[in-house]
């Protein structure tokens, strides 16, 4: 077996925790701030775009007052995008004062909190010293109820891909792909974003995923076989591109402590028995099943992050090491 299974926590094998960065904020304890066993769904701030400014303006003359800098350099700006018609995704802007314009743009996707603000300034501090602009696009509760499906109500995917494009125009997207990081429900979203239009992402990191669809032959979404009623064309379309997303830069984490189901985790005994029960066991399957696909492809294997001290809490896992992770994604050794 591969070197990921040999690795899994879940799977009964030693854990291979990433250790925080030296940049990220640790508690005064030495352990890093707002870790923890969390069984429950503190999934991440809530507040989506409450307070959002108009159209294209900036929240503050200065850095975005929550998010904080390390110095000119790492200063940046937040605006709110409104969605263009009813069909559209508005979003959250955060951009470097002095924006690298080659530097691809890092999409943070949320969960199903819809914490957009509070991801844009997150991930921001960090990207801004790379100069890269970071975008947290607004899948709203009443338009998009099943956003994380990627092709219910609307076809979500759709409504990204338009996003990106219109962002794109304004020069915020430089090049035809992202960088994308999803966490919780926006990991969902965006493995299958990543399954279906390949030639969008440029890496992906997954955080925390409620489940996934597979490389296998279960009915989609839970695989790539056919689905019943309008899902039966999706899985055998991932089906065709699936070298195409293997062959992307993928790193899958989860918190060491995310291992207890709670109301928010989908639970049916055709699932549990694939994938497991928890997310933590969940996120090792998938990262287990897609190295064997990749192996079979010649391909490199993903990376497989175990992050240390944190549940199923985007601020510790944030802490934890999430954003080094989303911004420098790394391939195993193959």
């Amino acid at each position: 077996m591969g070197d990921l299974v040999a690795n899994c926590p879940a799977l009964g094998h030693p854990v291979r925790a990433t250790a925080p960065s030296p940049a990220v904020a640790m508690a005064p304890s030495g352990t890093p701030a707002d870790a923890g066993r969390s069984g429950g769904p503190n999934e991440e701030p809530s507040g989506g775009r409450s307070g959002a400014p108009s159209v294209g303006s900036s929240e503050a003359p200065g850095e975005a007052p929550s998010a904080g800098s390390s110095g000119a350099g790492t200063a940046f700006t937040r605006r709110w995008i409104a969605p263009a018609g009813r069909t559209g995704l508005g979003a959250w802007i955060a951009q470097p004062r002095r924006p690298d314009p080659a530097a691809p743009a890092l999409v943070a996707v949320h969960g199903i909190k819809r914490g957009v603000r509070e991801q844009a300034a997150a991930f921001a501090p960090l990207a801004a010293a790379a100069g890269r602009t970071v975008i947290a696009p607004e899948f709203d509760a009443l338009r998009w109820p099943s956003f994380q499906q990627a092709v219910r109500r609307g076809r979500a995917d759709l409504a990204f891909a338009r996003l990106l494009d219109d962002l794109g125009l304004q020069g915020l997207v430089p090049g035809p792909s992202v960088d994308l990081v999803g966490y919780s429900a926006g990991a969902q979203f965006a493995h299958r974003f990543a399954m279906l239009h390949p030639q969008r992402v440029r890496r992906l990191t997954l955080c925390a995923a409620g489940w996934y669809t597979m490389p296998d032959e279960a009915p989609f979404p839970y695989g790539l076989g056919a689905g019943d009623g309008a899902a039966a064309p999706w899985g055998p379309l991932m089906q065709a591109r699936l070298g195409e997303y293997l062959a992307l830069p993928i790193t899958i984490t989860v918190g060491a402590h995310d291992d207890v189901a709670d109301v928010h985790t989908r639970r049916n005994p055709a699932l549990d028995g694939q994938q497991g029960q928890d997310r933590r066991t969940r996120a090792c399957r998938y990262a287990a099943a897609l190295e064997r696909a990749a192996r079979q492809r010649g391909l490199p294997a993903p990376t497989l992050a175990v992050l240390p001290g944190a549940g199923h809490d985007f601020a510790a896992c944030l802490a934890a090491g999430l954003g080094p992770l989303a911004l420098n994604a790394r391939r195993q050794p193959r």
